[in-house]
C-alpha cells in the first residue's frame, strides 16, 4: 500500500481519509443491501428515485460511479484545492452516521 499513496503523491493522512472514504462508502451500500432485504425503506430521495427506476443494481451502480468520481477528483486536484480534504473527512463523519442510521433501521425492522 505504501507505493499506492506515494505514486499517488499522497500523505499518509490523506491516504488514510481515501481508505476510510471507500470504507465508510462499503459500509453504506452493505447496510443498506441489508436494510432493504429486511423491509426497511431508502431514506435518501435521489437513490430511492433511482431504486423505483432501476432496482438495486442501479442504485449501487449510480453510488459506485459517484463514489469513485469523488475520490478522482479529490486526488487530482487536492494539490490546487487544499480544502477538499476538509470535505472528505465530512463526508466521512456523515456516512458513518448514516451507517449507524442504517444499522439502527436493520434491527428495528422485523424480517
Amino acid at each position: 500500500m505504501h507505493a499506492v499513496w506515494k505514486r499517488l503523491d499522497l500523505t499518509r493522512t490523506q491516504f488514510t481519509l481515501v481508505i476510510l472514504f471507500a470504507a465508510t462508502q462499503l459500509l453504506d451500500i452493505i447496510t443498506t443491501r441489508l436494510g432493504l432485504q429486511r423491509g426497511a425503506t431508502e431514506g435518501n430521495f435521489i437513490p430511492s428515485l433511482i431504486l423505483a427506476s432501476h432496482g438495486q443494481a442501479g442504485m449501487y451502480l449510480s453510488k459506485l460511479v459517484i463514489v469513485c468520481l469523488i475520490l478522482a477528483v479529490v486526488v487530482l486536484l487536492s494539490t490546487r484545492y487544499k480544502h477538499l480534504w476538509q470535505a472528505i473527512r465530512i463526508i466521512n463523519v456523515i456516512t458513518c452516521l448514516v451507517v449507524i442510521s442504517n444499522m439502527v433501521a436493520i434491527f428495528a425492522v422485523r424480517a
